[in-house]
């Protein structure tokens, strides 16, 4: 584990406790989960019974290709 996913799940953990939907992106996660976590936030719509996220975190390796966010309006990239 290198020093981001903790600090992709610090950040998440933070903003939900401020009243935000967030979700981190992780590694171990399957690629449909985090495909289908990009999806609902493009299309507002649910993912596995739970809302659209507003804020999705991640590391640049896992967003930085084959993903297109058309709902977001800022953008925060974790970098050493």
């Amino acid at each position: 584990m290198n020093s981001f996913p903790p600090t992709v799940f610090i950040i998440e953990q933070w903003l939900r406790r401020k009243g935000f939907s967030a979700v981190g992106l992780y590694s171990h996660m399957k690629p449909n989960e985090r495909n289908g976590l990009v999806d609902s936030f493009n299309s507002g719509e649910p993912f596995q019974n739970n809302p659209s996220p507003d804020i999705i975190i991640g590391t640049p390796q896992l967003l930085g290709t084959e993903y297109t966010c058309v709902r977001a309006r800022y953008l925060i990239i974790l970098r050493p």
